[in-house]
């Protein structure tokens, strides 16, 4: 099974982001992802076998019950790489508090974070066609003034005729009281 951790949308947030997608032209030009598969990443696994998920779950369970909710900001509409766009995102700006959940969940699953500095948080809402360069409409636009996250889930990722779909197998609660945004880490 191919796993990630990550952080499910809210029905309201949700559906904000498909309203703005719905009165765009460029989603057809795109491969866009099913609206129930929206998330943001905190640690990518890879491929593991079926019996992996119970440790992962304590993993998840654990994290979620030591970490407050997050609230990320301005997510805006964004294509990457900048060198040859192959993914639209709302892309916010970076966390200290997801940045660290990052960091911690990679520690305790002994797998290798992102090289990306710093840690951006997204959600994923198409990919190019075929590896096609298309039409980047709307870029930069503020789609999302704010994000908060309020759940930790363990998702496996299963292949689809029109692509990914990214479901939850669990899903927990933030009920830490550790710091949250990024004024509390300073």
């Amino acid at each position: 099974m191919r796993l990630f951790i990550g952080c499910g949308l809210q029905a309201a947030d949700t559906a904000l982001v498909a309203a703005h997608i719905d009165q765009a032209t460029w989603p057809d030009q795109w491969r866009m992802l099913d609206r129930a598969s929206w998330h943001v990443t905190a640690l990518f696994i890879g491929e593991r076998p079926a019996e992996a998920c119970d440790p992962l779950l304590a993993t998840v369970e654990a994290h979620a019950a030591s970490f407050a909710p997050i609230t990320l900001s301005e997510g805006t509409l964004c294509s990457m790489p900048e060198a040859a766009p192959s993914m639209r995102w709302v892309r916010f700006l970076p966390h200290p508090g997801l940045t660290a959940l990052h960091h911690a969940l990679a520690g305790a699953l002994d797998v290798a974070p992102s090289p990306f500095q710093p840690y951006w948080p997204h959600i994923t809402l198409a990919r190019s066609r075929g590896g096609q360069r298309h039409v980047l409409e709307h870029e930069g636009l503020l789609l999302m003034p704010t994000l908060r996250l309020t759940s930790l889930s363990l998702y496996r990722s299963d292949r689809s005729a029109n692509g990914r779909i990214h479901r939850p197998i669990a899903t927990r609660p933030f009920i830490g009281t550790g710091p949250a945004d990024p004024a509390a880490v300073a």
